[in-house]
């Protein structure tokens, strides 16, 4: 530091407060408590997409027709008719129950 910065805080300097390090400590505690915030939030995450990817196979599990075929690619795949047509589920249902992505999109319209 130049002179008069030396002069102008002078307590500071001559009670070595200017000169004293970051506190490690509390950035090694802070980084502790935030990478375990974001573990539990992953898992948290991770639940609910379990969670979600069981409630849609038991739905997969329940369809039985064209309609209840539609009314669940409706519910799961909020895609664009080419999007939709790409989906393994759309592919197997349209082609066991014999559907078009263009009557899913216009049931979609329809409700």
């Amino acid at each position: 530091p130049s002179l008069k910065t030396i002069l102008d805080e002078w307590d500071s300097f001559a009670s070595d407060d200017y000169y004293l390090a970051p506190d490690t400590e509390k950035f090694k505690k802070e980084n502790a408590k935030r990478k375990q915030q974001e573990q539990e939030q992953a898992k948290i995450e991770q639940e609910q997409t379990e969670k979600f990817e069981k409630e849609k196979t038991a739905e997969l599990n329940k369809v039985c027709d064209k309609e209840s075929a539609i009314d669940y690619l409706n519910k799961y795949y909020k895609f664009s008719e080419n999007l939709l047509a790409a989906t393994n589920d759309f592919q197997t249902l349209a082609k066991e129950y014999n559907f078009s992505s263009k009557d899913v999109i216009k049931a979609r319209a329809n409700v």
